[in-house]
């Protein structure tokens, strides 16, 4: 399923911007503030995540798969950008849309820690 092009994030833009970011199980997931009322999603594998583009494709479409049964379920509209990491080429579809699903709708933990 291809999201349509109002749906993708331009990803250049928004790889440096600061966000609310987490991370776990191989992906990085970083929320922005919509830019327009409607969420929008864009997705990095890069080369050292998998070598072959056979590999980074699937993964791709795992990790949008997952993004359109996800997204409706998002109280608000966001610009989500994920980032995947080289542990993430080995899960499996189940694997993947559960580290997912904590990832975007569970709130980020508080860390007070840190000064």
């Amino acid at each position: 399923m291809a999201f349509p092009k109002r749906a993708r994030l331009p990803v250049q833009k928004f790889l440096k911007k600061k966000a609310v970011a987490r991370r776990a199980h191989g992906f990085l997931v970083k929320k922005f503030r919509a830019e327009f009322g409607y969420s929008r999603v864009g997705v990095v594998v890069s080369r050292a995540v998998a070598g072959k583009a056979v590999r980074r494709n699937r993964l791709r479409r795992i990790v949008l798969r997952v993004l359109a049964d996800i997204l409706p379920s998002l109280s608000i509209p966001l610009d989500i950008l994920i980032i995947a990491e080289p542990v993430a080429a080995r899960l499996s579809y189940a694997e993947a849309r559960t580290v997912l699903a904590n990832l975007l709708i569970s709130p980020p933990h508080q860390n007070n820690s840190r000064k």
